[in-house]
């Protein structure tokens, strides 16, 4: 597991991550949205802005591997383009 996931409970950054995107809206610019949010519940911009992007992979509605496909022994970094190297390693976790 990584940092994140042990420093915060998922409950928290899946509220953080919906409070995010409810609100997205309201402001001039997703990062004006992210510093908004992430300033009143006391975590970092980029924190919430890197919870939001693997949100959105895992949704589908942004290009990535999903959480799901990678492996308990594969790193869970999740560039905004992922390399050929992380999908293949996916991929080779989802034949094995």
């Amino acid at each position: 597991m990584n940092k994140t996931t042990n420093k915060f409970a998922r409950e928290v950054r899946e509220r953080a991550v919906r409070m995010m995107l409810d609100h997205e809206g309201d402001h001039p610019s997703r990062w004006a949205a992210v510093t908004s949010i992430a300033e009143k519940i006391g975590y970092s911009g980029h924190t919430l802005l890197e919870w939001v992007k693997k949100a959105e992979v895992n949704s589908g509605k942004r290009a990535g591997v999903p959480t799901e496909l990678l492996g308990p022994n594969l790193v869970t970094y999740m560039p905004s383009q992922p390399s050929a190297s992380v999908v293949w390693l996916a991929l080779e976790a989802m034949t094995n």
